[in-house]
């Protein structure tokens, strides 16, 4: 199934669970709207924890004005159970300039990006796709009590499942144990508080990967709406 527009298309491959969107020239307000529209209805023939592949190779740029539309099309993307987003792009190309410098003021999701649809398919087919969307919170701090002391962190990525985060980490390997803090923000611009229990998977250099332990589905809601509210908070310095 394809949605047909002069400036994008949107389709389906349901046996793959995989939403496709193409997007064509120069992208205004009005067409992320229409977008989005297009993708909601779309969406409703998939199951949760779909793929989207982005096809911006024929993409020449966004304006500014659309971004509080982009924000809300990653919020409902995110809310409709999206797991793994792979962008398609020339990386010497205007719109992924603009993505790039994106991702340095708002906070984001973490997507993979390929250089040709067939790339993208590829990389899904093959990689296995991630358990969960990664976001990319960029100076967000963290408490972290380790072997009996708290320090200071701060997260490189964080999902549903999980985080990379980087300390001054003395003696430290997979397997280890670690029990994180952390806010982040709830719908009436207050904070969410989380304390979760982490398993460290990897180490390298400064940072480290963990898988978070047991986390109640309630907990789990909670991260996944405050993760999604956190795409519209500007980076701080």
């Amino acid at each position: 199934m394809a949605e047909l527009n002069e400036k994008f298309t949107v389709e389906i491959n349901k046996s793959l669970n995989r939403l496709y969107c193409t997007v064509i020239g120069s992208i205004v307000k009005e067409d992320l709207e229409s977008i989005m529209a297009d993708i909601a209805r779309a969406v409703g023939d998939l199951k949760p924890n779909f793929s989207l592949v982005n096809d911006l190779t024929q993409c020449k740029s966004g304006q500014i004005s659309g971004i509080p539309e982009l924000q809300k099309l990653m919020q409902y993307l995110i809310a409709q159970g999206v797991r793994d987003i792979v962008r398609v792009v020339n990386d010497k190309s205007v719109i992924h300039l603009q993505f790039s410098n994106l991702s340095k003021k708002y906070q984001t999701y973490a997507p993979v990006y390929v250089n040709s649809r067939e790339e993208a398919d590829k990389f899904l087919d093959d990689q296995g796709r991630r358990k969960h969307l990664r976001f990319l919170l960029a100076n967000k701090s963290v408490e972290i009590d380790f072997k009996g002391q708290t320090q200071q962190g701060i997260f490189v990525d964080l999902s549903l499942g999980g985080g990379a985060i980087k300390s001054d980490f003395n003696d430290i390997s997979a397997g280890d144990e670690m029990r994180l803090s952390f806010s982040l923000p709830d719908e009436q611009g207050k904070e969410n508080k989380f304390v979760i229990k982490a398993e460290v998977v990897r180490v390298s250099g400064d940072s480290v990967a963990v898988d978070f332990k047991s986390l109640m589905p309630a907990v789990q809601g909670k991260l996944k709406q405050s993760l999604a509210l956190s795409i519209t908070v500007e980076r701080t310095p």
